[in-house]
């Protein structure tokens, strides 16, 4: 052994270990790296494409799962034909790498139906990589029955009124508020509806059918008076627009559930509504405008646009984009904002004029009344055409259930069949119109 150490070459001995090491090397690169994730598989057995459902039916979706690592969890909402969600998504915990599931799937609509068309969306995550399966289903709306309407009205002398009406417009039962209110929001599965009292700063439930309170909340989170919140009802939860930056979330008991505060306290929460996986929403203060998407499930702010006018109005425009209607030194301004790339783009040629009240017509167009003009606006190709003129009118509604625009003109109130713009009942109250909302019973 010492014969040999003493006569090996060198440059033999270095080649040597090179080779042992390139050879190491390419073991441990071969055999120690990290394994890349692989996406989940889903595969569906039901149910079957273009099964019927109506809105309530709890939906049984069977199928299987499998990954290279633990499926977290799988989520199932409902999309329409621009993979928008019309439904609130319901997670269900996995934890395994391959597993059955047999999932009941009991849907909350949060958008009108404007097709019959739509398909179950089904995602598995792995704590990394999303996958997803879509199933086309058929969904229709249970048959639901006109009984009268709710109508918000206020006196010189600043008495308020919540009126139950029939179908003619006929007073049934009328509540006076010791407040002042300006907006309803209705939900017909808890046969409730909620209003904001701005001179107490109180947000009120109260049954539908014989106008009694349900509940109340005051000085919660700056329900400040002469703050004019905004209501709107999202996965059968109210959120509801505070004065303090801040949107809540509230369960049918006037529990709090969700809850989005913005960075900046200084700025005032306005309108706002659901985008995806966002809440998009106005905010502003005396020195600048805001359009703020927040995380909907998280509540955390996310990015912000300063605009340079005040929003009366934000409506889908496609996945990626919103609408946001306003005004800019009172003349009517609408644009798109790109809620991920967060760029705004203007719509040209708008009537000159104050917009003064937006209202969904399909999902593809949208009623604006500018001054005493109705227009149809419409987001595919951006068009604009004049359906009438309305003289002294300040607020209009469409109702796609009964086919009825309503037009409130000061003391006035007026209902028409939009499709043949026939005028079909009229009222003059003699005092302020603020708003109406119809009432509805299932069948």
């Amino acid at each position: 052994m010492i014969f040999f150490a003493k006569n090996i070459n060198k440059y033999s001995f270095n080649f040597f270990i090179l080779a042992f090491f390139t050879l190491l090397f390419t073991f441990c690169h071969t055999n120690c790296r990290k394994k890349e994730n692989a996406f989940p598989v889903i595969s569906v057995n039901s149910p079957a494409n273009n099964q019927t459902f109506t809105v309530g039916d709890t939906i049984q979706i069977k199928g299987y799962v499998s990954d290279d690592k633990l499926v977290n969890n799988i989520s199932v909402s409902i999309v329409d034909a621009q993979s928008i969600s019309i439904s609130s998504s319901e997670n269900y915990t996995i934890n395994k790498e391959y597993s059955d599931f047999s999932i009941y799937y009991c849907p909350i609509i949060t958008e009108a139906l404007n097709s019959e068309s739509y398909s179950l969306k089904i995602s598995a995550f792995d704590g990394e990589l999303f996958s997803r399966q879509y199933v086309s289903i058929l969904l229709s709306e249970k048959p639901l029955q006109k009984t009268g309407y709710l109508i918000l009205t206020r006196k010189d002398d600043f008495s308020t009124y919540i009126g139950l009406y029939d179908n003619s417009l006929n007073e049934v039962s009328r509540q006076t508020i010791n407040d002042v209110a300006k907006t309803i929001e209705i939900d017909y599965s808890e046969n409730s509806f909620f209003y904001y009292g701005i001179s107490s700063g109180k947000l009120i439930a109260s049954n539908t059918n014989d106008l009694t309170e349900k509940w109340q909340i005051s000085e919660v989170n700056n329900f400040k008076a002469g703050y004019l919140s905004k209501m709107k009802l999202l996965n059968n939860l109210l959120f509801v627009s505070h004065q303090n930056a801040r949107i809540n979330a509230y369960d049918k008991y006037g529990n709090i559930r969700k809850s989005a505060q913005l960075n900046d306290l200084n700025y005032e929460t306005g309108i706002f509504n659901k985008h995806n996986e966002f809440l998009v929403c106005f905010s502003n203060n005396i020195y600048q405008n805001r359009i703020e998407c927040i995380n909907y499930e998280t509540g955390s702010p996310i990015r912000y646009k300063v605009i340079d006018y005040d929003a009366i109005g934000i409506e889908g425009y496609n996945n990626e984009k919103v609408l946001i209607f306003g005004n800019k030194d009172n003349i009517a301004k609408v644009c798109t904002l790109d809620v991920y790339q967060n760029i705004i783009y203007e719509i040209p040629n708008f009537p000159q004029g104050t917009l003064k009240s937006i209202t969904k017509l399909s999902e593809s167009e949208f009623l604006l009344l500018i001054d005493n003009k109705i227009y149809i606006f419409n987001k595919t190709n951006n068009n604009i055409s004049l359906f009438g003129t309305f003289a002294n009118s300040q607020y209009i509604s469409y109702d796609s259930k009964s086919d009825e625009l309503r037009v409130i003109e000061n003391d006035k109130l007026q209902i028409y069949n939009f499709g043949n713009s026939q005028l079909l009942i009229e009222k003059m109250f003699g005092y302020s119109v603020y708003e109406i909302v119809a009432v509805y019973s299932l069948n």
